[in-house]
């Protein structure tokens, strides 16, 4: 396996920090070669905080995890676990060097493999999903129902804006807007 120092010094990177929590002003990598696109610091916050307290504790799964922000964000507001779904193998790779650089690897778990190849044994009380927005209308409806009710508490999809959350079989709580995406929150349905 490659160092992190080999991982971040071979190519261009950007950092992402992570805004809040035990972790809060940490930096992760992400390469800039497109192969992840994390969420801007403004609509990462927005969606944390409108979870507010309900991350502390949780068993968490952060599908399409990139170099894994989201993941990180909601261990550092105090989630118990997180499993990250990743299917690009240097990403997912870039992913295990910033859990080595936090020293998480005891709290996360990580798939280097595509959502719809993956058999989910019991429900994760926080789905969160940020599809590539280039694959997002390419990826089956039955995939997004099968996360939603993957979750025991609640499912947060960001998506582009051009895409009507409402077709997903969960119960949609909030949906705001950031330029041209959208972040929504669902709970399962019959919560």
């Amino acid at each position: 396996m490659k160092s992190a120092r080999e991982i971040f010094h071979h190519g261009k990177f950007t950092n992402v920090k992570i805004t809040s929590g035990i972790f809060r002003g940490r930096e992760l990598k992400a390469p800039q070669n497109g192969v992840t696109h994390p969420m801007g610091s403004r609509e990462k916050l927005a969606l944390f905080n409108s979870l507010g307290n309900k991350i502390e504790g949780k068993i968490i799964l952060d599908v399409f995890a990139g170099t894994g922000a989201l993941g990180f964000e909601a261990l550092s507001r105090g989630a118990n676990h997180v499993t990250f779904i990743e299917a690009d193998k240097r990403a997912a790779e870039i992913l295990k060097q910033n859990a080595i650089v936090l020293g998480v690897m005891d709290n996360i778990r990580i798939y280097n493999t595509k959502v719809e190849k993956i058999a989910f044994d019991s429900p994760f009380d926080v789905v969160i999903a940020d599809p590539p927005y280039e694959y997002f209308h390419d990826l089956p409806l039955s995939v997004l129902d099968r996360l939603a009710n993957t979750a025991s508490e609640y499912f947060v999809l960001s998506h582009p804006s051009d895409f009507d959350p409402h077709v997903i079989n969960a119960e949609l709580l909030s949906t705001k807007a950031y330029a041209g995406s959208r972040i929504t929150i669902f709970a399962p349905k019959g919560c």
